[in-house]
């Protein structure tokens, strides 16, 4: 019998920190989710932002890098043709 009791002990003792470890992550949760929220919230303003901006391109406008749009490509390709006809 003595050894069920300190089995017992045992058990609580390591069952102690697994409880409090859930309790700490139970309780930030709410905190964690809230940040999730906001932030995919302004990620959203921003596909929208891009979206409305470059319109099929607003993927590759996303990130600071300055990529050339359709339209730049093709106002170049227009004024090349304008100056070979020009000749």
């Amino acid at each position: 019998m003595k050894k069920t009791s300190e089995n017992t002990t045992e058990t609580a003792i390591e069952y102690e920190p697994l409880l409090i470890t859930v309790i700490i992550r139970i309780l930030g949760f709410p905190f964690f989710l809230g940040l999730a929220i906001v932030y995919s919230a302004i990620l959203l303003v921003k596909y929208i932002f891009c979206y409305v901006r470059y319109g099929g391109e607003a993927i590759s406008y996303t990130r600071k890098n300055q990529r050339r749009m359709i339209e730049d490509i093709y106002q170049e390709l227009v004024n090349m043709n304008q100056n070979r006809s020009s000749l």
